[in-house]
């Protein structure tokens, strides 16, 4: 079982003398089926639901490794997205589960005090928004310096220090210890990536009831008939900031160009229909422009035009003139193959006068009609009096 193997190794890292910690340590970082272990053994902590005393050694141990060497920083914090949201199931388990809060409020405040910066890129650098090649040269002479530099430099405005989590703070430093965890991107393993990314589209899509498409499911309600056969419950659905949503979007950046091309398009999918339910513009933006943007990723469909009424019906009017079947009421056509004289011949002139003098005629019998009928009811009238 795997969460033995890690008992095993946690009770072998208790007995031993302080002094046999750093090569003990060395051996872990450097063993790649160690983390292994602990991401099973955690992916099993977030099914369970229940913490033990496991979790809490487990806990100590990643953060000595942690604060022992700056180089063992990667390894620990490649396990924070998995304890992040093993807190946020059990939120309310502040005795089972205490030890994770202990654990990420210690990174944060360390992380906290590191000021660091980072780059703002200019135009004439590719991003997932755009190609600088694909830029005219015309358009290139208008930017200015700026934007045709490398880039400005920002710092980055550390958080205030914190002694718990509570309802207001909680997605703040979430998302704020997500963007350590992408800092660290680049010393990440494959493996590591994985696992996080399916991690990710699990807290994600926690809570919706998936079919052939994306959506989400409302619950019915089944009224007293004991006949009826409710539904499977959901889970509870994880309120998640659109800032934390862009950090994980980093981490499907990074996974589709670094031979996880499968989870990560899987993990930017996710985060996309998230945020189209939630109504999240700015992930919704960068989210269309990573799938955009990938390797064989989809591709930009052409916008189909759609006839407004008034124009299907000037197009029906316009097809309808050009009819190749003749009917009744269409006037015969005249051949000219006995020459323009004998074409004057059978045409025939329409005056006015001709349709004037029909419309008169007309005008009179309807005239006479009306008078006969009137005569017809003052008859009847009489033969009834």
């Amino acid at each position: 079982m795997v969460e033995d193997e890690l008992v095993e190794i946690l009770t072998e890292y208790k007995t031993i003398a302080e002094s046999e910690h750093n090569s003990f340590v060395s051996t872990l970082v450097n063993n790649p089926n160690f983390a292994q272990v602990v991401f099973n053994s955690l992916q099993g902590f977030e099914e369970r639901g229940k913490g033990s005393d496991v979790l809490g050694q487990l806990c100590d141990l990643l953060f000595s490794i942690y604060r022992r060497d700056p180089e063992y920083k990667s390894f620990a914090l490649q396990f924070l997205p998995h304890l992040a949201f093993i807190y946020l199931l059990n939120y309310g388990e502040k005795d089972e589960f205490g030890c994770i809060e202990t654990w990420l409020i210690g990174i944060h405040n360390i992380e906290s005090a590191d000021t660091s910066s980072f780059r703002i890129p200019s135009l004439n650098q590719n991003s997932i928004y755009h190609e600088s090649n694909q830029i005219l040269e015309s358009r290139q002479s208008s930017l200015s310096e700026m934007e045709r530099g490398p880039g400005i430099t920002v710092k980055r405005i550390p958080p205030m220090q914190i002694k718990s989590f509570n309802s207001m703070n909680k997605m703040p430093v979430i998302a704020f210890l997500f963007s350590v965890y992408t800092g660290r991107l680049p010393d990440i393993q494959r493996i590591s990536g994985e696992y996080t990314c399916k991690l990710c589209s699990r807290m994600i899509t926690r809570g919706f009831n998936f079919g052939t498409k994306k959506g989400h499911r409302r619950n019915l309600s089944y009224g007293s008939d004991s006949g009826m056969r409710s539904p499977r419950v959901l889970p509870n659905r994880l309120h998640l900031s659109s800032a934390l949503l862009l950090e994980i979007l980093q981490i499907g950046h990074w996974a589709i160009f670094n031979q996880c091309f499968g989870v990560g398009m899987h993990l930017i999918r996710d985060i996309e229909f998230r945020a189209r339910h939630s109504s999240m513009d700015s992930v919704l933006l960068v989210s269309r422009a990573l799938l955009q943007m990938a390797p064989n990723g989809p591709s930009i469909e052409e916008q189909r035009y759609i006839s407004t009424p008034s124009q299907l019906s000037k197009n029906i009017i316009t097809n309808a003139s050009f009819r190749t079947k003749k009917l009744e009421g269409d006037i015969p056509r005249l051949e000219d193959d006995e020459g323009p004289s004998s074409l004057e011949s059978k045409m025939t002139i329409i005056t006015e006068e001709e349709e004037e003098g029909g419309q008169e005629t007309r005008k009179g019998r309807d005239m006479e009609n009306i008078a006969d009928k009137i005569k017809a009811r003052m008859e009847n009238v009489l033969l009834l009096s």
